[in-house]
């Protein structure tokens, strides 16, 4: 593991010094532009017009109506959707193959920048994915998965903080799951003065994202282990370890849902209402029948219908995010 953080340490301070000297010309540009623009930022893609920015507003506000709690008071109390914690300490138990078709394509970061929404959503995939690669033997291809949360962090106007609190995650002078947490006081720091409600907005989008990766990665790994080398009694007790994950992303993905419901209207692109209560009926029935598949022979617990329908559907959410 300390080969692990030393190799990506490295990793973080090459990839951050070629960013400086790449924008160091361009931020100061920015930043003035940033300045006399922050009452009014909108997405550069014409997606989100001023008068869709005030709905959204209202909406965001009426759905937190009898609660003080923002998105983010919301997740900082949800362990199951706080950054990748949880997923992190189960590669840690567990011996995790890395397949690099999981994770989003790291060159699909500028694919991004247009859309505010769309930022932010991709930054919590790319996370998400750091602690998959992280947490297994494809940590040396880290760089490039930083690499493209760092394109994003620019984007937002933290790329100055982005990689001392990505490195102080991995170092271990952070709690686990607080890199998400820590973007707070870097969003503060931020040459583009995010509102409050644009805050509210950018981690919704952020969480999404990160969740929505976490069980894209964890059923695509219950595919995968088919095809693994790791001996029968290891097969075995990774597959069962991966269903019980599995089935337990049932209420996680309700409070998901509640958070994105006030953009279901404005946002379509992004996020569909009936594709995702699709897929929370499926983890019903995965949640229901868990015990029973769990009986199965291990080769046999990803042909059951239940959990083929899982993938199939997390697909067709995460797509909506990645492109």
């Amino acid at each position: 593991m300390k080969m692990k953080l030393f190799l990506f340490i490295a990793i973080v301070a090459l990839a951050f010094s070629c960013k400086t000297a790449k924008h160091s010309k361009s931020s100061e540009t920015e930043a003035k532009k940033a300045s006399a623009t922050n009452q009014t930022v909108q997405s550069s893609s014409g997606d989100v017009t001023g008068a869709d920015k005030s709905q959204q507003a209202q909406s965001v506000n009426a759905a937190s109506s009898g609660s003080s709690s923002t998105s983010f008071e919301i997740m900082k109390k949800s362990p199951n959707l706080k950054n990748l914690s949880e997923l992190s300490a189960f590669f840690d138990m567990l011996d995790i193959t890395y397949y690099p078709d999981l994770v989003n394509d790291p060159v699909n970061a500028h694919n991004y920048k247009n859309d505010e929404k769309m930022t932010a959503a991709n930054m919590g995939v790319y996370l998400g994915d750091m602690v998959y690669v992280m947490g297994s033997e494809g940590y040396i291809e880290a760089y490039k998965n930083f690499g493209a949360a760092m394109e994003l962090a620019h984007e937002v106007g933290i790329e100055d903080n982005f990689p001392n609190l990505v490195i102080d995650r991995y170092e271990g002078k952070a709690p686990k799951d607080s890199i998400m947490m820590m973007l707070d006081d870097a969003l503060n720091k931020s040459e583009k003065h995010l509102s409050a409600n644009d805050k509210v907005i950018f981690y919704d989008f952020l969480l999404y994202g990160n969740y929505i990766e976490k069980l894209h990665i964890i059923s695509g790994l219950l595919a995968k282990v088919t095809k693994s080398e790791l001996p029968d009694a290891a097969t075995a007790d990774l597959k069962r370890n991966l269903l019980i994950f599995m089935a337990k992303q049932r209420k996680p993905l309700e409070k998901a849902y509640k958070i994105m419901s006030p953009y279901f209207d404005n946002s379509p692109k992004i996020i569909n209402k009936k594709e995702l209560e699709d897929l929370i009926e499926m983890y019903k029935k995965l949640e229901i029948n868990k015990d029973k598949l769990l009986k199965l022979d291990p080769i046999d617990i990803y042909k059951a219908k239940e959990v083929k329908e899982i993938e199939k559907q997390i697909d067709v959410v995460r797509n909506r995010i990645i492109l």
